[in-house]
Formats: structure tokens, C-alpha cells, sequence
């Protein structure tokens, strides 16, 4: 990894955010490389955690796996967002950054700003986890809050009971909790029904 070149790393990813190797660990902002030799092996990693508390890792605990993006659940805003990248030109950095991420809302597209991002980091770690909470919670969250919430990367309930999918809308919630698809949108009920089952699809 990065022929063990601690400066070569920190070319690479300081300012960044990465996710660690465990599972259960969020995103974390790499503040620096430090060692007494320019040994990448032996370098401690200084972060900042998803809850901006400092925290000092080694590179074997970072996760280079680039993740799939999708709804982060903006809980500032009552608002669901799906985020993806932007395609760069002559990137060589590694991990997240908000310069390269944008959001779809209301079917209008928007870059990602470095407060949103910062804001929203515990959402989006989430998302690169599929942490998503399941419908029925989904369901009463925007009955309840008047909120928008996804409940899988690509698929969310607005607070006007409208089914999203990648940022647009697709069909609508009946009144027996079960939704009818656009016309023009059945190709994704197969997607649809892997994510909450048939029967929550209305023919």
C-alpha cells in the first residue's frame, strides 16, 4: 500500500474521509501521517471519528474499498438525499471528499458543500454501511414528523407519501401500506421488491 511511502500517503489521503476495516466503525477524517521514519507501516494515522473526536489508527485499520453511495438520511433537514460522485478529472486522492460528491433532490441536482458534508457525516457512514431503518419505522417516521426517510440506498418515502428512487419520483404509498409503481417506472419493481418483498407492491 502505497509502497509504504508515509509521505506518498499523505499526498494521498490527508483531508480526506475513509471508513475503518471493522464494520461498526463510521467515517473518519485523516488529519495526518506522523512517524519517527517515513515508514508507512509504522505511521500513526490521526483522525477525526463521526463524532469529531481525535482518534490515532494505523493504515492496516482504514478501509480502501471505494463503497457505494446512495440516500443519506439528512435528519437536520427532514430531508432524504441521494448522493454520488462526480466524476473528476486527473484525481489522484483516495476516499471521500465533498468536492467530488453531489445530491439529488426533488429530481435537481447539487454539489455537496464541506458543512452539509461534515453535518451529515454519521448519515453518510450509514449509507456506505447499509444502515437503513425498515419501512414500517420509515412509514410512521413521515406520518409522525412530516419528514422525508429513506429506507434502502436507491429507494425513500417523501412526506407527501410519494416513493423515491435515485432522487425521483416513481409511485405512491396506499392507503394499505403497500405502494403502486408509474407506468414508466416498472422496470425497477424487481429491485423494489428484493429491498421489502412483493407484497408491498400494488398491482
Amino acid at each position: 500500500m502505497f509502497n509504504n511511502d508515509a509521505d506518498y500517503a499523505r499526498s494521498r489521503i490527508v483531508s480526506s474521509y475513509m471508513k475503518g476495516k471493522d464494520k461498526k466503525d463510521g467515517l473518519y477524517k485523516i488529519l495526518d501521517i506522523r512517524g519517527r521514519s517515513n515508514r508507512l507501516d509504522e505511521a500513526v494515522i490521526y483522525t477525526l471519528n463521526s463524532d469529531f473526536q481525535e482518534k490515532q489508527l494505523k493504515i492496516n485499520q482504514l478501509n480502501f474499498s471505494p463503497g457505494t453511495l446512495g440516500y443519506v438520511n439528512d435528519r437536520m433537514s427532514g430531508s432524504a438525499m441521494f448522493v454520488s460522485r462526480v466524476p473528476i478529472r486527473r484525481d489522484f486522492r483516495q476516499g471521500l471528499r465533498s468536492s467530488q460528491l453531489c445530491y439529488i433532490r426533488n429530481g435537481s441536482s447539487n454539489f455537496v458543500t464541506e458543512q452539509w458534508f461534515e453535518l451529515n457525516i454519521k448519515g453518510l457512514s450509514r449509507c456506505l454501511s447499509d444502515d437503513y431503518p425498515p419501512l414500517s419505522h420509515v412509514i410512521e417516521e413521515v406520518e409522525e414528523a412530516n419528514i422525508d426517510m429513506a429506507f434502502s440506498k436507491n429507494f425513500a418515502l417523501s412526506n407527501k407519501y410519494k416513493l423515491l428512487y435515485k432522487g425521483f419520483v416513481i409511485g405512491d404509498l396506499t392507503k394499505n401500506d403497500t405502494f403502486k409503481l408509474q407506468t414508466s417506472f416498472n422496470f425497477v419493481e424487481e429491485e423494489f421488491a428484493k429491498e421489502v418483498g412483493n407484497d408491498k407492491l400494488s398491482r
